[in-house]
C-alpha cells in the first residue's frame, strides 16, 4: 500500500509541476488594467534601469531569456521579445511582474506600482521575435 501511495504521489506531483509550466494567463480584471504611464519616455528609461538591475540575470540584457542564471531554471525564463509576451496586455504583464510564478519572482513587495509600470513600458521597447 505504501508503494502505491508513493507512486501516486510521484505521478500527481509530476503532473502538477507540468501544469504549472503551461499557459500562464492573468485574470481578466488584471489584464484589462490600463497602463497609467503609457507613452511616457522618462518612465520608459526608468524601466530600462530597473530591468538592468532586476531582470537581466534571468532574462538577459536583450530580454531573450539567456541570462546568466537561465540555464539553471526550470522552466526557463520567457523570451520577453516574443510575440507570446509582446501580445499580452500591459495589465497582464504588470500582474505577472507583480505576482511571479515558478522560478519567476514576484515584485509587488520589492518594486512600487510605478516601478512595475515603468518596467512594462520598457518591455514594450524590446524587439519582437516570431516566437
Amino acid at each position: 500500500m505504501k508503494t502505491i501511495s508513493l507512486a501516486f504521489l510521484s505521478i500527481f506531483s509530476g503532473l502538477f509541476l507540468k501544469a504549472q509550466t503551461l499557459v500562464w494567463t492573468a485574470p481578466e480584471a488584471e489584464s484589462s488594467k490600463t497602463n497609467p504611464l503609457l507613452g511616457n519616455v522618462r518612465d520608459t528609461k526608468k524601466g530600462e534601469s530597473i530591468f538592468k538591475k532586476v531582470c537581466t540575470t534571468c532574462h538577459g540584457a536583450d530580454g531573450s531569456g539567456n541570462g546568466a542564471a537561465a540555464k539553471e531554471l526550470k522552466p526557463p525564463p520567457a523570451d520577453l521579445r516574443s510575440q507570446s509576451v509582446q501580445g499580452q496586455t500591459d495589465g497582464a504583464l504588470f500582474w505577472k511582474i507583480s505576482e511571479g510564478r515558478n522560478t519567476m519572482a514576484g515584485y509587488k513587495l520589492s518594486l512600487s506600482a510605478t516601478q512595475r509600470w515603468q518596467l512594462v513600458n520598457y518591455l514594450r521597447t524590446l524587439k519582437t521575435t516570431d516566437k
